[in-house]
């Protein structure tokens, strides 16, 4: 009679579906501490698998959070403050920054009738997977070159409309901000964010590290059973 031939992989296999509820399910990131307004000093997404929102505030009107994303789905990636975790009085900004802090995309008003922002599914059509920076300021208080040049440009044609990357800047990367707003606002927001998955925190990866060794120690038992016989 035949044996099946149950090999580590098919082990591993079994041991991370039974995981895959925990990976899969969408989870909602909270700034428990203070993100930075720089590459260096942003908050990393951590969780586990989709993420649905990012929560956060304002300390004061010049308050600036940037978050370090992992866009996983390039096509369905949107990034919006228009929702009900974000204080009606904030005049938000928001604005994507590729991994070495070039300008993408940015907007400061939904529509005319929402002070807070949003950043469509589709409005990119060259994004590609990877590693990007999501930054949400007040209204303003945009982001500059280290000369202080705008690193977007389409303020003038209106506060509804999708900024993109100036041509004009030197250097093209981020290294500060105008600090300049409109209101003297502090408050609670929400992003709600689609296309964006975590990075794993540690208690993921102790699990899945935990799977293997638990599928290689299984193999491991049945060869031996094996060959006793």
């Amino acid at each position: 009679m035949n044996k099946p031939n149950t090999t580590p992989a098919a082990f591993l296999a079994a041991a991370l579906l039974l995981l895959a509820p925990a990976l899969a399910r969408a989870q909602v990131f909270i700034e428990t501490s203070d993100a930075g307004n720089s590459l260096a000093s942003a908050s990393t997404v951590l969780g586990n698998g989709n993420m649905t929102a990012i929560t956060g505030s304002f300390s004061d009107q010049y308050d600036v959070d940037l978050f370090k994303i992992t866009i996983a789905s390039p096509t369905n990636f949107s990034a919006s403050l228009v929702n009900a975790g974000t204080a009606w009085s904030l005049d938000t900004q928001l604005y994507l920054f590729d991994s070495t802090g070039h300008a993408v995309i940015g907007n400061d008003d939904a529509d005319a009738f929402n002070l807070g922002s949003t950043i469509p599914s589709g409005s990119i059509g060259s994004l590609t997977a990877g590693t990007y920076y999501l930054a949400v300021s007040q209204s303003g208080n945009n982001p500059t070159n280290s000369a202080g040049q705008l690193l977007f440009t389409g303020y003038g044609a209106g506060t509804t409309a999708l900024l993109t990357a100036s041509s004009g800047a030197t250097p093209t990367v981020l290294g500060g901000w105008t600090n300049g707003t409109y209101f003297s606002d502090s408050g609670a927001y929400q992003i709600s964010i689609a296309g964006v998955t975590a990075v794993p925190e540690a208690s993921t990866v102790s699990m899945m590290l935990g799977a293997a060794a638990l599928a290689s120690g299984l193999w491991l038992r049945r060869r031996r059973t094996v060959a006793a016989r």
